[in-house]
């Protein structure tokens, strides 16, 4: 809204002035009042309205008297003189003062909405160029901002104007780098988000905010940092983009900025070996490890080995230890992202190599290795890329440790009570189960006393007799058995309890169970 004062010695023309037209429609409010000339000019001084609506002639200080007070102190509030007709000559002297127009009394509503709607348009016009005035000013400073970080700033004028713009010296400096977790930031996206944390930072915090190389970059006084993380979890949701902020050291001299700026510069493009506090990257242990390996490279080569045998035995501490030895080890070896996460997909796919050569049903239960090398890829940082590979690798124990319990005959049991509605054969157990089929069916008989088929058939009745019960109709639970029709599960189920399917539902529903 803009800001209007009407200053005047009659109540009746102040009152008048607010009632003749909607001032809100204009995008006016009037802040306050005066009575007279010296009132007025100090509530100009305090407010510093845009415009005011000022009598020529009042008691003490008069009109001409307010405005050339106003202008000689550097006020740039547009004066609308109001004036009677005998008055109206000695008004135009006012020109000299900058007096944006005059109203006659009695004012006219028509008049008074003329000479307000050229007002308006004149301030839209003013903000209009002092918006392109800021941002040619702000461009030019970011420019020279940028030469200065990357060390090309020759001009000694061009610092002097770097200075004065951001209204040097400073307490300390801190440089800061912004860029998106995953990929570059788009152009577009780039710029709203500079511009939404120079409006917020610039109210709370002398800093400016400005594009270099891929990245966002800050210069800020000390105790910015936190303000800066909270506003990219708003920003984070409103670009839908994961940020990431890299904090440069605080330095006390201005001349030290390109120190900071490369620290800030040097840790985002370490950005996955560092943890994360909100968007910020914060220093991780695992850079400083407590020892030192003689032949990190032996640890690598031989991880595979070492971790099949871990998962054999099932010893998930050894494959903890296993695994922050390989940390310590690329990190010895000076390794980044993209050589750790290759590293880790070869040794994965070695690994399951191994484990398939000893128990060739490892493939059947772990997610193709493709999927698990992109699952991988998306990790953002080495401790989550660590926490994956350690889920990984559980996984592969608990599925070795459940296969060799199931591994004997009550596994074979139980895998018939879990699949009796699939395709059961004995050709099809003796493979799962690394058995002869002739063996197995012999094994059968001598730990159940009763045939494979027969047993298969007596837990599928079992099953069937459960859904019968339960409201199935007979060819529902024919399929759910494995039967492959209503009158094989007929034949079978009367061979073994000795009536229907229908019958037998006839003759136990209602019954207390």
């Amino acid at each position: 809204m803009y800001k209007l004062v009407l200053i005047d010695d009659e109540p009746m023309i102040r009152q008048g002035l607010r009632k003749l037209i909607d001032w809100d429609a204009y995008g006016i409010t009037i802040c306050a009042e005066a009575d007279n000339g010296m009132d007025g000019l100090r509530l100009c001084q305090e407010l510093m309205p845009d415009g005011a609506i000022v009598d020529i002639r009042m008691p003490g200080m008069d009109g001409l008297g307010l405005i050339e007070a106003a202008r000689s102190c550097g006020l740039a509030t547009d004066f609308m003189i109001l004036s009677g007709y005998s008055e109206f000559a000695y008004a135009q002297k006012a020109t000299e003062f900058g007096v944006r127009c005059y109203l006659l009394k009695p004012i006219e509503q028509s008049e008074l909405r003329s000479r307000v709607e050229g007002l308006c348009e004149a301030w839209k016009k003013r903000s209009k160029q002092q918006e392109q005035l800021q941002a040619s000013r702000q461009a030019v400073a970011q420019h020279t901002l940028q030469k200065f970080m990357l060390d090309d700033l020759q001009d000694g004028a061009e610092m002097e104007q770097l200075t004065a713009h951001l209204q040097l010296p400073w307490s300390t400096y801190q440089v800061m780098l912004l860029d998106a977790e995953r990929r570059e930031l788009e152009s577009g996206k780039l710029q709203r988000l500079i511009a939404q944390l120079q409006n917020r930072l610039g109210s709370q915090h002398r800093a400016t905010v400005f594009p270099i190389r891929n990245y966002i970059g800050i210069v800020a006084e000390s105790g910015a940092e936190e303000l800066v993380n909270e506003e990219l979890s708003a920003a984070e949701a409103q670009l839908g983009l994961q940020l990431v902020l890299s904090p440069g050291p605080e330095v006390h001299s201005f001349d030290k900025i390109p120190d900071s700026y490369q620290a800030a510069y040097e840790r985002l493009r370490m950005k996955f070996l560092y943890e994360r506090k909100g968007s910020m990257l914060v220093y991780s242990k695992r850079l400083t490890p407590e020892y030192k390996l003689d032949t990190p490279g032996f640890v690598l080569m031989n991880f595979a080995d070492h971790a099949s045998k871990a998962i054999i035995a099932h010893n998930r501490e050894l494959l903890v230890k296993l695994l922050e030895e390989t940390v310590h080890a690329m990190l010895q070896l000076g390794w980044y992202e993209k050589q750790i996460k290759a590293s880790y997909a070869a040794m994965y796919t070695e690994l399951i190599k191994l484990l398939s050569a000893a128990d060739e049903r490892v493939r059947s239960v772990v997610p193709a290795i493709h999927e698990t090398v992109e699952a991988l890829d998306s990790q953002t940082t080495l401790t989550a890329a660590v926490a994956f590979m350690e889920r990984q690798l559980f996984a592969l124990c608990e599925h070795w440790s459940k296969d060799k319990r199931n591994g004997g005959f009550a596994g074979i049991l139980e895998y018939i009570a879990t699949h009796y509605g699939s395709e059961l054969n004995l050709e099809l157990l003796a493979e799962l189960f690394h058995y002869n089929s002739s063996y197995l069916g012999k094994l059968f008989k001598a730990q159940t006393g009763e045939t494979f088929h027969s047993y298969l058939d007596r837990t599928r009745i079992e099953k069937a007799k459960q859904f019968l019960l339960d409201g199935y109709k007979v060819y529902e639970v024919a399929e759910m058995v494995g039967y492959a029709s209503a009158d094989y599960l007929h034949i079978k189920f009367k061979k073994v309890v000795g009536e229907s399917p229908s019958t037998f539902r006839e003759r136990w529903r209602g019954k207390p169970g």
